[in-house]
């Protein structure tokens, strides 16, 4: 399965957000995984008021004819937002109201995955629209993430500093044994909730893009 982050079917906007690539090369990846038999492709989307959320309609007409799972991210404090301000915060809620006028949302079952997103389908769709809600639903106690960064640091959450680091002990010649016990160990470190709605973050050791979602 692939993971892909498009906050933008508009090629002007794809490059201000983005500020590399294009849209086209992103696209063609897109319809390379699903000729690829890739399965479940995703498209993650985060929803900002006044920059891209006037393409909800466009994202979730995605899910029409093609196999893909549209999320509808919030907009989370983490790093560095440059001008985004709370101003430009939708709710998830907002979102499933806003595509309910054009569509009937319809409770989608059998999605691939055990994740945070709550998945819907269009009418007659043959993909699903998610919607992944941080700070107004807050889904912490049911939380089954761990994230893996390039360098072997083993991150509990994303709105904690705390890392586990499985690089060094890799190299050190840790067997199966200890590193299930470091693995163990990020999991209890799991907090029991984040404080994002606060516009608060604590302080990380590197960027949320370094990381991955």
């Amino acid at each position: 399965r692939v993971n892909i982050s498009l906050d933008t079917l508009d090629a002007g906007k794809f490059v201000s957000i983005c500020r590399r690539g294009s849209l086209e090369q992103a696209w063609a990846g897109i319809e390379a995984a699903l000729v690829a038999g890739l399965s479940p492709v995703k498209i993650n989307v985060v929803v900002m008021r006044g920059i891209n959320d006037d393409e909800l309609e466009k994202f979730a007409a995605l899910t029409l004819d093609r196999p893909l799972h549209v999320r509808f991210i919030e907009l989370m404090p983490l790093g560095e937002c440059g001008d985004l301000q709370p101003e430009h915060f939708v709710p998830a809620e907002e979102m499933r109201q806003r595509l309910a006028r054009q569509h009937p949302l319809l409770p989608a079952t059998g999605v691939v995955g055990n994740g945070p997103a709550r998945y819907y389908r269009l009418e007659e769709a043959v993909g699903t629209v998610g919607f992944i809600a941080p700070l107004t639903e807050h889904f912490c106690p049911g939380c089954n993430r761990l994230r893996l960064s390039s360098t072997g640091m083993l991150s509990p959450c994303l709105g904690s500093p705390e890392e586990i680091d499985l690089r060094e002990a890799l190299r050190s010649g840790a067997g199966d044994g200890e590193l299930r016990e470091l693995m163990r160990r990020a999991i209890l470190a799991k907090p029991a909730g984040h404080d994002l709605a606060s516009g608060r973050e604590r302080a990380r050791r590197r960027h949320m893009h370094r990381l991955g979602g």
